[in-house]
């Protein structure tokens, strides 16, 4: 469904248009402002949230089809999880800890138009009394086999997940091999009203002709004092609110988020790019779909993340050419333990979890629309921080947990780290390919979490203000409450923030005898791709160097780390002007660092180690060669003893004439080779790569024009004056290279991976599609 309206904290518009079952889907939620209810009798009570769901036909159909049925008789399923902790201990979350009674009742007296009511009633140590009631409003039908119903099912020991997979997939009886389960559904197909033990998700099936609404609203902290007077309130409908009053709300919130909309944007007095026109009404309402989509993605996750040792793949190594495996897992290990995440996603159903440097670009607009949730959600990341530590031995053995560490300590190892993506909790695991889950401490992502930091700042002009103080109370500026709470969140912050950048400059460097260069790590040659991904830079099949190594640097991380320099700069100048209002961050012994001149000397380097006079361009530098020819490799299983742990290389198809497949083809972790997968047609998984010619390697720019060549221009680094200006312009303007009328091309078409699979099935993401 397609966010139409959300206003990111207590509104929502989502519609959805089903054309294969003549349906739109319209669904809403608020979350009643208690002060503009205007409810006076002290027995009504205003719901913690309502949600609604209106089924219309898209057009009139006959009355039946060819079988008989009626055409407009649908079937609507409505579910949410009674959510544990996030921490699913092995037996799986026993719900009853925290929910002591749930119970279905169904309801004595019924609103006009009502078509059936049902009321949850529970109690839970967080919300005390409660009652979930759920509504159906149908016109009456004219076909007198289709009557209303509405059902449920209180689902045991499930995730909601689990509960869809049973529902589609319902338990048989094998001999007694599988227990046997009372049916989920009855022969007429409705929902068998089962309530099991240790209820982790409840559902409801409202069924009848279209038009159909249904409405569910939660009561929170209700005022009695035992199950029997729950019960008896839920019969008489003590609770229920006037859908008529659930309508105004609901209007009401929505001309608040147009106006707000039209005041922040300003859409209809600008001018499109490259025209004369105004925005239309048109273009505004797909800016307040873009905005909704947005807003409507933000999540709450909680759980404990798999973060795995600082190894790093084959061909791999750190910079001092010393290759980093498993070998050397024993030098760190990390402190497992929850952590709490509010975050926007990609999309909240098929990406449940945290991207870091998708974050950084969705706060942009987030920031724009609503800066304290932004400065909440920007928070929520820098909390999951893990800070380095030592054991305090001569080769210090680095720990890595979320708690404080000292200066010194930090040196050690360099800093604090967040993981690329922030896996929480047994429904986010379920929705990642197992090779991703675990996140190692030494794989970075782009820092764009400064970018929303910087346009917040601009947008307070902390730096414009003459703070006050005892001496100047006639001269000083009143700080507004907006530029209050994001000063307070900068004081907060900055040793975090400081901490972050020190493990980037620490973690990420290039090679020692190149200076001020960096370096992405986690590429390997054995990731089956037909060139080796840099999935921590964001940019993950953009093709990099033909042969990962230490000696690389990456232009794109050497003006992240520039741009990262320039706003540390910012915000230490902005914490010097504000000292003397009390707030003390500068003096934590954390801002060792002059990131003014930092950031001087970085950039300084972009032109030193990334341009190419030959190519008249900012390039990667690799080791590398355009003349070469693809192999196709061969898929083979690896394991580590009897654990059961096994990982998948791909091996040269010439192997597979000797007698055995030598060891030396699997990785020192996974040492013992098994066989060769079968590509389930009766074939060998095979995966191509592209493999150089020994004799043209060498170290070098790397000859390609794409979104890492501007990289110098879309971060601010090049000057306005600078002699490079004109040749980034020309690439981005070359309808050959880069432009076309939606958008920047992510790969030039000129290049031998434009548009190509990366791997069987991995469609071409940085290699032409726009961003």
């Amino acid at each position: 469904m397609t966010w139409t309206r959300h206003d990111g904290n207590s509104f929502g518009i989502q519609k959805l248009t089903d054309t294969s079952y003549n349906l739109e889907v319209t669904g809403s939620f608020i979350m009643p402002d208690k002060d503009d209810t205007k409810m006076e009798d002290s027995l009504e009570k205003v719901p913690t949230w309502v949600q609604r769901f209106n089924l219309t036909n898209l057009r009139p159909l006959k009355k039946s089809d060819s079988q008989g049925v009626s055409a407009t008789d649908h079937s609507l399923l409505f579910y949410f999880g009674l959510d544990c902790d996030g921490n699913r201990p092995t037996d799986r979350c026993i719900i009853p800890s925290k929910i002591k009674s749930l119970r279905i009742i169904e309801r004595d007296n019924w609103e006009p138009g009502m078509a059936a009511s049902l009321v949850l009633v529970g109690h839970s140590v967080h919300s005390g009394w409660f009652h979930v009631e759920v509504n159906m409003f149908s016109e009456d039908s004219t076909d007198l086999s289709i009557r209303p119903t509405l059902s449920y099912w209180l689902a045991g020991r499930n995730t909601v997940s689990e509960a869809i997979t049973r529902l589609q997939n319902p338990p048989v009886v094998r001999g007694n091999r599988v227990q046997s389960t009372e049916p989920l559904f009855t022969e007429d197909g409705d929902l068998a009203n089962k309530i099991e033990l240790n209820v982790g998700v409840a559902m409801f099936q409202a069924r009848a002709v279209s038009p159909l609404v249904l409405e569910v609203a939660l009561y929170e902290h209700l005022n009695v004092s035992n199950e029997l007077q729950a019960i008896s309130m839920a019969k008489k409908g003590v609770f229920t609110t006037d859908p008529l009053d659930v309508s105004r709300w609901m209007l009401d919130k929505e001309n608040k988020f147009d106006e707000k909309f039209n005041n922040i944007f300003k859409l209809h007095s600008k001018r499109k790019l490259k025209s004369s026109d105004l925005f239309s009404d048109d273009d505004c309402e797909a800016g307040k779909h873009a905005l909704s989509a947005v807003l409507g993605g933000i999540g709450f996750f909680h759980g404990t993340p798999d973060v795995g040792d600082a190894m790093e793949f084959q061909n791999d190594s750190d910079d001092s050419g010393v290759p980093i495996g498993p070998q050397s897992s024993t030098m760190s290990k990390v402190v497992r333990e929850p952590i709490s995440l509010l975050c926007t996603t990609p999309s909240r159903t098929a990406f449940p979890r945290g991207f870091l440097w998708d974050e950084g670009f969705h706060q942009l607009l987030v920031s724009a629309w609503e800066p304290r949730l932004s400065i909440e959600i920007l928070s929520s990341w820098m909390s999951g921080m893990y800070m380095c530590g030592s054991d305090g031995r001569r080769k210090p053995k680095q720990t890595w947990s979320r708690k404080k560490t000292s200066e010194e300590t930090q040196a050690c190892c360099g800093g604090g780290w967040i993981p690329r993506e922030m896996i929480l909790g047994e429904e986010a695991r379920g929705r990642v390919p197992k090779e991703f889950i675990t996140q190692r401490v030494n794989i970075a992502n782009p820092p764009t979490l400064l970018l929303a930091l910087e346009s917040l700042l601009m947008r307070a002009k902390l730096h414009d203000i003459n703070p006050c103080s005892s001496s100047n109370v006639e001269t000083c500026t009143v700080l507004t409450s907006d530029q209050e709470e994001i000063l307070d969140f900068l004081h907060g912050t900055a040793p975090a923030l400081h901490m972050w950048i020190q493990w980037f400059l620490f973690s990420q460097r290039g090679p020692s005898d190149v200076p001020g260069s960096f370096r992405w790590r986690g590429r390997s040659a054995a990731d089956g791709k037909l060139l080796p991904n840099t999935l921590a830079s964001g940019l993950d099949d953009y093709p990099r160097s033909a042969i990962p190594s230490p000696l690389e640097h990456h232009v794109d991380l050497l003006c992240w780390m520039v741009k990262a320099s320039q706003i540390m700069s910012t915000v230490q100048s902005i914490l010097s002007i504000h000292r003397s209002s009390g707030r003390n961050s500068l003096d934590q012994g954390l801002w060792t660092t002059d990131y003014a001149a930092l950031a001087v000397s970085l950039a300084g380097k972009v032109d030193e180690l990334h341009w190419s006079e030959k190519y008249n361009s900012y390039m990667d530098v690799g080791l590398h060669s355009e003349t070469g020819s693809l192999q196709t490799d061969v898929l083979i299983r690896c394991t580590r003893g009897n654990s059961g742990s096994t990982v998948d290389v791909a091996i040269p198809m010439s192997v597979l004439q000797t007698k055995q497949i030598p060891s030396d083809y699997c990785p020192p972790d996974h040492p013992n080779p098994m066989y060769p997968l079968s590509d389930g047609r009766g074939g060998l998984m095979t995966r191509q790569r592209f493999v150089s010619d020994e004799d043209s390697i060498s170290l070098q720019h790397v000859p390609r024009v794409g979104y890492v060549n501007i990289f110098p221009l879309l971060l601010g680094v090049l000057s306005p004056s600078s002699p490079r200006l004109d040749a980034v312009l020309n690439q981005i303007e070359d309808p050959s290279l880069l432009w076309t009328p939606y958008g920047l091309r992510s790969l030039a078409t000129t290049d031998r991976y434009y548009r190509k699979n990366n791997a069987a099935g991995d469609a071409p993401y940085w290699r032409g599609p726009i961003w």
